[in-house]
């Protein structure tokens, strides 16, 4: 008797569940009819078992090796479909109906629907549009411009990354806080440029702001599928210091864009011409330009500006780190790499973009850094804007789409 009792009460439950997550019976039937992507077993509201929730990167590699390059799972309540082709994944990035962002309650929570990585609709096509073109023109300015107030505040952040490494003495050390340091001086010298100095406390303030954000975004992956858990520890804790991190960071954003505008009113009283000083001075030359384009604000502008400052430190530290490490275990190809710049730029001035055509060799070497250490297993994911035949398969509408590098990178070259 206690047996079918058993059984009655997980039936039970398992329809509950069912239609309290109406869409998993349709995509679950589906799946056996291969109209949607195959996929792992799935639980209703609990979705998929066995997803590291840490290193979740490293279950998907297993289920693609399983079943393709392409596959569907529900993460929680949320329908998923993850790429591991790099055809699949091109073919989806050029494509109009995976331009939608995702709209978790997270990212809705903690963001607001501003900036640039977690915007969506119009005002996503017409940021991410501002955004290519400005940090286009400002490379393009920044390797054929001959005014020296283009190039001076890289040169300064460089010359103090030298002082902080010949400070040690020779002694061994760990070089994360000085890349760090200088990946923030150069995210800020790209959105307000001028304003941040070497030593100026508030580059500090910053690395310590963001210090523990991105492991405490992975360690929480949990929150993207089960937003419930905010609520309860130890998963408040950490959402508390994700939102105090993105609220503190826009706080000192908004600071920066003031200083900003205060130092180009010098500068204006010196030299009438206007150029393209910043990020942030040609956002503000925008919102004087625009009366159609509503998502232009003040408020957009200091979101952009943190988010800019925020993913550049992170990534460009990431970056140099793993590439001081290669240079430490590859000394031959450290030499090698010194002999061409010796030789193609030279021990009296400091390289320039100009100099980026004739550096193939150090290009090559900063490229496999990237594929090799993958430091980013996940690109931001897309949304489904409408239903879509893809690779054979039926994706839903509003489905967020994944695309794992991580499998890609590892390849070995063919």
């Amino acid at each position: 008797m206690l047996p079918l009792v058993i059984s009655a009460f997980v039936v039970a439950l398992v329809l509950i569940l069912c239609l309290l997550q109406r869409n998993f019976v349709p995509l679950t039937i589906d799946g056996w009819f291969c109209k949607v992507p195959p996929g792992p077993v799935c639980w209703p509201l609990i979705g998929a078992r066995g997803v590291d929730p840490i290193y979740s990167w490293i279950t998907f590699t297993e289920w693609a090796k399983r079943y393709g390059g392409i596959f569907g799972l529900f993460l929680g309540s949320e329908y998923t479909v993850v790429l591991s082709d790099i055809n699949l994944i091109r073919s989806a990035l050029s494509k109009p109906s995976f331009e939608g962002r995702p709209l978790g309650t997270i990212s809705r929570s903690l963001f607001r629907g501003k900036g640039l990585g977690f915007a969506d609709g119009k005002l996503y096509r017409e940021q991410r549009k501002f955004a290519v073109n400005t940090l286009h023109h400002l490379a393009v300015n920044s390797c054929q411009s001959d005014n020296p107030d283009d190039t001076t505040g890289l040169h300064e952040i460089y010359a103090a990354l030298v002082d902080d490494f010949a400070s040690t003495n020779g002694e061994p050390l760990d070089p994360m806080h000085f890349l760090q340091k200088a990946s923030v001086l150069v995210s800020c010298d790209l959105a307000h440029k001028g304003v941040v100095k070497p030593d100026d406390p508030i580059v500090e303030d910053i690395i310590t702001l963001y210090k523990p954000l991105f492991s405490i975004n992975v360690s929480t992956g949990l929150l993207n599928i089960h937003p419930w858990l905010k609520h309860f520890p130890p998963y408040r804790q950490s959402y508390q210091l994700m939102q105090k991190a993105v609220d503190h960071g826009r706080g000192i954003a908004g600071k920066l864009v003031e200083q900003g505008r205060t130092l180009r009113e010098k500068r204006a009283q010196v030299n009438q011409e206007k150029t393209l000083f910043d990020y942030a001075s040609a956002f503000d030359r925008k919102m004087l330009s625009v009366s159609e384009e509503k998502s232009f604000t003040e408020e957009q502008l200091i979101a952009a500006a943190a988010e800019l400052v925020m993913a550049g430190e992170e990534d460009i530290h990431a970056m140099m780190y793993w590439l001081v490490l290669f240079m430490c275990m590859y000394p031959d190809i450290q030499e090698r790499a010194q002999n061409v710049l010796d030789e193609l730029v030279g021990p009296t001035r400091q390289p320039s973009l100009r100099d980026n055509g004739n550096l193939d060799y150090i290009e090559a070497i900063v490229m496999e850094s990237l594929r090799f250490s993958n430091f980013v297993p996940f690109p931001l994911p897309r949304r489904t804007t409408e239903d879509v035949q893809f690779s054979g398969f039926r994706i839903p509408k509003g489905r967020l789409t994944l695309c794992c590098s991580n499998l890609i990178t590892q390849k070995n070259a063919s």
